[in-house]
């Protein structure tokens, strides 16, 4: 799951939850649940509870499969030293508000000591990385760099590793806020986008998810460009049904972005004036797949996808990666089939609304690692 788990904190500022202007200082919120004590300067409509309601909804499929969390900007909770009275709470929440998950989700600890929840893991001859997306946020800067660079070095490293390791064929890596999407809410960070795309681009990581934007959105295999910081399509992925599917090779092609926030908040709207859904039960694939992915972008009139500046001013670009949307709820599946060394293993995503029907499908396609000695079961 790409970060905000469940809304305990519901602002998702990622500032101090405590008031810092002390006793009866402005309320940062007009929603307190439940009512903070009087004269405590106040809280935010941060409630606890909210993690014990969510936990219990999931377990009927958490008590047997394991649930894969990172962190969003509304699962920081993060409260003030500044009170007295708030000492206890800080030391449970610690200093970068991570305290509250930490202490309910047991999730391996074999990344970076400064980022609990940076890790990584192993499904056959698929990796799969947890990435931070609060440190190198550019939108909501509250953790922006907390990490001092120690998770840019540990990416650099796990992905160097699992690149090198003949018996991983496929990396996913999961995080928050996107580097692409065109969405009119949140659009693109430039932070994000800057650290990750060119390590993903160096180490072939094959499929990125992104959270953050209420909707489905893939894009084509991006080629990216570290001068201007931004992507092209390397190719276009065109996926019309579930039997006539967009195969990439990621190996020369690229790496794929999706976004997945789409579990069940409220949908956002994508950028520009025109934009719509794209996807095969919509029926707007075009014929012309080279002419289908433009969408516009309007500096002047502030219209269309944007990029996350460091200086909070938002960078407006016309994009050409945008491939598949869908505006409801949906999920994403992904099926691997393995393979002898130097045959062709591949990973399908299908992705599935709330009726069961698919509506974008892509298959990634490699030749399995010349160094594994047999396929896995």
């Amino acid at each position: 799951m790409a970060g905000d788990i469940c809304y305990a904190n519901p602002s998702g500022h990622a500032v101090a939850i405590i008031n810092p202007d002390g006793a009866d200082g402005t309320q940062p919120g007009d929603s307190n649940t439940p009512p903070p004590p009087p004269h405590s300067g106040g809280w935010d409509d941060f409630d606890p509870y909210v993690w014990t309601s969510y936990l219990s909804t999931i377990e009927p499929s958490s008590a047997s499969t394991p649930w894969m969390f990172a962190t969003g900007n509304h699962d920081v909770e993060l409260f003030s030293a500044a009170l007295e009275a708030d000492a206890v709470t800080t030391g449970y929440y610690g200093s970068i508000g991570y305290g509250g998950h930490a202490q309910r989700l047991d999730l391996p600890t074999n990344g970076p000591r400064k980022c609990p929840s940076v890790y990584s893991f192993t499904y056959s001859n698929v990796a799969v990385v947890s990435v931070d997306a609060n440190d190198l946020s550019y939108e909501i800067q509250g953790l922006l760099g907390y990490s001092h660079g120690t998770q840019a070095a540990w990416l650099r490293q796990r992905l160097a590793e699992f690149r090198s390791d003949p018996a991983i064929d496929f990396i996913v890596a999961f995080f928050h806020h996107c580097a692409f999407s065109t969405c009119s809410s949140h659009s693109s960070d430039g932070g994000v986008r800057s650290t990750l795309a060119p390590l993903f681009a160096e180490f072939q990581v094959d499929l990125a998810v992104q959270g953050h934007n209420h909707l489905y959105e893939r894009t084509n295999p991006v080629r990216y460009d570290a001068a201007t910081n931004s992507g092209s399509s390397a190719v276009q992925a065109v996926s019309r049904s579930p039997r006539d599917a967009s195969v990439v090779h990621p190996a020369t092609d690229g790496t794929t972005y999706v976004v997945v926030g789409s579990g069940g908040r409220p949908r956002y709207s994508w950028g520009g004036p025109v934009e719509d859904d794209r996807n095969f039960i919509a029926g707007v694939n075009t014929p012309d797949p080279g002419n289908s992915t433009v969408v516009p972008g309007d500096q002047a009139a502030g219209t269309g996808p944007f990029v996350s500046q460091r200086n909070f001013t938002d960078l407006y670009e016309t994009i050409d990666w945008s491939q598949a949307r869908y505006r409801d709820c949906a999920f994403i599946a992904l099926d691997v089939v393995p393979a002898q060394p130097g045959g062709t293993t591949t990973m399908t995503l299908r992705a599935i609304n709330p009726q069961g029907v698919e509506f974008d499908r892509v298959v990634f396609s490699r030749r399995a690692a010349e160094g594994r000695r047999s396929a896995p079961a």
